[in-house]
């Protein structure tokens, strides 16, 4: 459970320092046992900034917006009105059933882009629903060096130890202090 709530600490460290501008790779330098957490969060961020640019404004908004422009003359003599979506009152009926298609895939992309967004909402609210203070990443970062000094310590004693293990001066040793023992007796 511990673990959970340390990834859940360092993904809601990532966003702040995200949104206080840290680009991504660095924030992913700063973590990087939890690299492809943070590199999830950062994909759905792209993902839903990419399709918030791709929207396009709903047809009866359109309609509206051009209705209330005034014109003082026709611009062709045909009686269609004319919007992005074809003709409105069109006599072929490829372009009608043509324009029928476009309009639910337009619907579909819009829900699938609110699912996301629920999807990406609902993470970041579980995601910083504990507080966390930098007095306690700074005790945690204090507790990992700690730790990691102690680490290249004990790595300088193995290391000394191997190099006593491989010296072949000492395997003379006893006998040589045995020698120097009876020159003295």
């Amino acid at each position: 459970m511990k673990t959970k709530n340390k990834v859940e600490k360092i993904i809601k460290k990532s966003l702040e320092l995200y949104d206080d501008g840290v680009k991504p790779s660095k924030i992913l330098e700063l973590y990087p046992f939890y690299k492809n957490e943070i590199k999830g969060i950062f994909q759905t961020i792209k993902l839903l900034n990419n399709q918030a640019q791709k929207l396009e404004p709903p047809k009866e908004l359109l309609e509206n917006t051009l209705s209330q422009i005034q014109i003082s003359e026709q611009v062709t003599k045909l009686k269609d009105t004319r919007y992005i979506y074809g003709l409105t009152q069109s006599n072929n009926n490829f372009i009608n059933n043509l324009t029928k298609i476009m309009n639910r895939k337009i619907y579909i992309a819009i829900a699938t882009i609110a699912l996301v967004i629920l999807v990406a909402g609902g993470t970041y609210l579980y995601l910083h629903r504990n507080k966390t203070t930098h007095k306690e990443y700074s005790q945690i970062e204090d507790v990992a060096e700690e730790i990691s000094s102690r680490e290249k310590s004990l790595e300088e004693d193995v290391s000394e130890l191997m190099g006593f293990e491989e010296d072949k001066s000492l395997d003379n040793l006893e006998q040589e202090l045995n020698e120097i023992a009876e020159e003295l007796i």
